[in-house]
């Protein structure tokens, strides 16, 4: 398993408990330039996007590795 993999892995953990958390703590919000947002909810978003970008770069990776075996 390639390190980018395990960070995909890591950040969906992550994503995956700060929504979680984000539901059961509403009250966690703070204003960012006039805005309402709640922090976990925002730390799972951003993380869970992070893992999307890291899932195509190594899913790439794989298919790559994967076709020159296929010679």
């Amino acid at each position: 398993m390639s390190r980018p993999a395990k960070w995909k892995t890591t950040f969906q953990m992550v994503a995956l408990g700060s929504l979680i958390l984000g539901e059961g703590l509403p009250h966690w919000t703070t204003m960012v330039g006039g805005i309402e947002a709640n922090v976990p909810h925002t730390v799972g978003l951003t993380t869970l996007w992070a893992a999307a970008v890291l899932t195509v770069v190594t899913g790439w990776d794989y298919l790559r590795v994967g076709l020159k075996h296929m010679d």
